[in-house]
């Protein structure tokens, strides 16, 4: 495995990831194989689209910078460098020259601009408008470099722009277009991207296919495509990677011992920036905003589980529990200073007296004014980790006299929709922080990714001073307070960091050790022994 490396302006790297095979053909021969967890509803990568989706596009789009997927440090990719002023508003920055689009087309600063002014446009519905109201204008420089102007300033604009939702899309395809979503086949058949591979055969439901692009401007990838393989249950792929049918599968713990003792495969963990965790519903959807708008309710909820339990039995001890809400791969941010959650049904049941939720009428279930407390936790069926804590948790807050339905349901179903809509009453997932913009993201109550719909000035303003600050250790600090703000009005239920557990056909090297997401963009470099 080697390091990436980074020469002035140039990125220089000496690692790569694993991905897919063209249907039918076998491993080790060019492609390469990697199991995706459900079918994207779209490639366009700022449209709304989820994780597996995301994972898809990041093969197909570049982005103006990247996150490094082992160092979690913003490097740059379509751009090969920026400028910014001192007050922190202005940012330029310059394109690769030798950028084309799938096409063939030049890669230019107006295709830059296109993109930016459309996803300001709130009749687009793009998934980062909110954060692009911040751009007070984008203006083209010449052919290669682009300004961008904010309104507030920000010291983490790169991180912004790596995080997904900000790659430039090609205007010559989509100005034909009044709305960006009008354009289906682009989006869901025939993407014209500017990524290391371009689209190929896409079977919904069974696989997607990306070719190695010839030209795409770090060179051409080592491998001649990518078959992202549909499959929705974790075990299924595990299965299928043990019969030759796969190259390259994320695991979890609970899979450690099926594939380590087989000599075709490498099985290999890396620190990451995704912890797993329970999300309370904090928006005014009923009956949820009666159930835990009261602080008492979602403190009892904490301390009747117990957190150091799943650590060691579900998460296998591979990570240390999570008290706080900042992954500790992030070194910069110091400990806060919290007293955690531990296992205390008794005080649990305080709380909830004390906020006037007792059974009235002895059917074993709380209830207040003629509510009983009584709601579903909402998991993505396949992922056995989240399945099983699910079920944990549903075991615990029905002994302290809730009524909890467990509700499994795909990804892209139910799951999605009541992500989108904020309609979840709990959610059983992952919040992945590589950077600060990603704490921005989900803790502030315009955060793109803030599907609790939690809403507190004082994080705001925490949120809001971090963003602004271009000193590493002021933002250090302000993310230890905004963790110890939360602690006190907790509505995330951390457990552990997921483990990036990844089992992958020995042949391949220079896979980066990261999440398939952070992997994608250097995807270019992997290859076959």
């Amino acid at each position: 495995m080697g390091v990436f490396r980074v020469k002035a302006v140039k990125i220089v790297l000496v690692v790569v990831t694993l991905l897919g095979a063209v249907a039918g053909a076998q491993a080790g021969t060019g492609f390469v194989r990697v199991a995706l967890q459900a079918m994207p509803e779209s490639f366009n990568p700022v449209l709304p689209i989820e994780l597996n989706g995301n994972i898809v596009a990041a093969t197909l789009y570049a982005p103006l910078a990247v996150v490094n997927p082992e160092t979690f440090a913003t490097e740059p990719y379509l751009a090969e460098s920026w400028e910014v002023s001192e007050d922190l508003r202005t940012w330029t920055f310059h394109l690769r020259q030798n950028a084309v689009w799938h096409d063939g087309v030049p890669i230019t600063a107006e295709d830059v601009k296109f993109t930016y002014d459309k996803i300001r446009d709130p009749e687009e519905s793009t998934d980062t408008y909110t954060a692009a109201q911040n751009f007070a204008s984008i203006d083209v420089i010449d052919e290669h470099t682009v300004q961008i102007v904010l309104n507030e300033p920000n010291a983490l604009l790169p991180d912004v722009l790596s995080s997904g939702g900000f790659e430039p899309l090609p205007k010559h395809v989509f100005e034909q277009y009044e709305r960006l979503t009008d354009a289906v086949d682009v989006n869901t058949r025939y993407p014209v991207g500017s990524g290391a591979f371009r689209m190929g055969d896409v079977q919904p439901g069974s696989h997607i296919e990306v070719l190695a692009f010839d030209d795409f401007f770090l060179g051409r990838p080592q491998v001649d495509g990518i078959t992202f393989k549909i499959v929705r249950d974790q075990n299924a792929a595990v299965a299928q990677i043990r019969a030759g049918e796969l190259d390259w599968v994320a695991i979890e713990a609970v899979h450690l011992a099926a594939v380590r003792s087989d000599p075709r495969m490498e099985v290999f963990s890396a620190n990451g920036t995704r912890y797993v965790m329970a999300a309370i519903n904090m928006s005014d959807h009923e009956p949820w905003h009666t159930l835990f708008s009261d602080v008492r309710v979602r403190k009892a909820l904490m301390y009747a589980v117990d957190r150091v339990e799943i650590t060691e039995r579900i998460g296998q001890d591979l990570m240390p529990i999570m008290d706080g809400l900042m992954p500790a791969t992030l070194t910069w941010i110091p400990e806060p200073d919290i007293e955690p959650y531990r296992y205390d049904p008794e005080r649990a049941m305080r709380l909830l007296d004390e906020a006037g939720w007792v059974d009235t009428n002895g059917n074993g279930i709380r209830d207040k004014d003629g509510m009983e407390l009584s709601f579903y936790v909402l998991v993505d069926r396949g992922n056995a980790v989240r399945e099983q804590i699910t079920l944990v948790l549903q075991a615990a807050w029905e002994a302290i006299g809730m009524e909890v339905e467990y509700v499994a349901t795909e990804r892209t179903g139910r799951w999605l929709e009541e992500t989108r809509a904020g309609t979840f009453p709990i959610r059983v997932s992952t919040f992945p922080i590589p950077n600060a913009d990603w704490a921005y993201r989900l803790f502030h109550s315009q955060g793109l990714n803030n599907s609790q719909k939690y809403v507190n000035p004082e994080v705001d303003r925490i949120l809001e001073a971090t963003v602004a600050s271009p000193d590493v250790e002021e933002r250090g600090r302000l993310l230890k307070e905004l963790q110890e703000v939360l602690h006190e009005d907790p509505y995330v239920m951390p457990f552990f960091l997921e483990p990036t557990l990844h089992a992958i056909d020995a042949r391949l090297e220079n896979v980066p050790r990261s999440e398939l997401k952070l992997a994608m963009p250097y995807a270019y470099l992997v290859s076959w022994e």
